[in-house]
């Protein structure tokens, strides 16, 4: 997505994000991703993405983290809560406003939001003969298989 940065008018704000009266005002790299399966993962997601959908508001974009990141309210920890797709969210997650849980509880939904991630980035230390490197792939979990998008050397 660096490669954006060459085209007139894209400034690293407009890419990266910026930070206006303590607000963040994400940037195309906090929305998009090169390689995706179109629909966001809701127990992945950002706030900023999150608050994407017009239907969820800053209210409900935090109900959703909180309920992910479970009891001890950390993210990383044995009491995440893991979401199969929105409907699943509409159905667990208290406090959420009745526009997003309508939302959230619409098959409509399903088009933008999955409960899974299809698409992951690996690294790969080799060392052979005194020799050290470092791969990184791009990998897609497709009916089943595992496609190799991408593989490079890391600098």
């Amino acid at each position: 997505m660096l490669d954006l940065l060459c085209v007139k008018g894209v400034s690293p704000a407009f890419l990266f994000g910026v930070r206006n009266d303590g607000v963040f005002i994400p940037g195309l790299g906090d929305l998009f991703t090169p390689v995706s399966s179109g629909r966001v993962n809701i127990n992945t997601a950002t706030a900023e993405t999150l608050l994407l959908f017009p239907a969820i508001d800053p209210a409900d974009a935090q109900a959703i983290i909180d309920a992910r990141n479970g009891y001890d309210q950390m993210s990383g920890t044995e009491d995440d809560q893991y979401f199969t797709g929105s409907p699943d969210v509409a159905a667990r997650v208290p406090n959420l406003s009745p526009l997003a849980r309508s939302f959230l509880a619409s098959a409509d939904s399903n088009r933008f939001i999955s409960g899974i991630s299809t698409v992951f980035e690996v690294s790969i230390d080799v060392e052979f003969s005194g020799y050290a490197r470092r791969y990184v792939a791009w990998l897609r979990k497709e009916a089943g298989t595992t496609v190799i998008l991408k593989l490079r050397r890391a600098e």
